[in-house]
């Protein structure tokens, strides 16, 4: 299995243009359990897990702005998200433990 780490989200984007049928491992879990079970073959990942352009909270011309890498404790906890989406705020703090809030809904 190769393994790529892009240095940022235009590299990464260029590289699954050029390599189509690469998995993206974000957080893993699901990808990782999948390809234990025989479930997907991985020739090719695109680890995306250090990406900071995809980890943001914000609020924009009235939308709510989040980005794929944001966990499910980061979301609940953001008073931006409490403010303009408290279902989503509770929803996200209701998913797991807070111990264990360290997946991602984008990944």
């Amino acid at each position: 299995m190769e393994v790529i780490t892009p240095a940022g989200l235009t590299e990464a984007v260029k590289y699954m243009n050029q390599h189509l049928g690469t998995k993206v491992l974000a957080g893993g879990t699901d990808l990782l359990v999948k390809w234990k079970e025989g479930k997907v073959k991985l020739d090719r990942v695109l680890n995306v897990q250090g990406l900071q352009e995809l980890r943001y909270i914000r609020e924009e011309n009235g939308y709510l702005l989040i980005g794929a890498l944001n966990t499910h404790g980061e979301i609940a906890a953001a008073r931006v998200v409490q403010e303009h989406a408290p279902v989503l705020a509770e929803a996200c703090a209701r998913w797991a433990q807070p111990d264990t809030q360290s997946g991602n809904p984008g990944g």
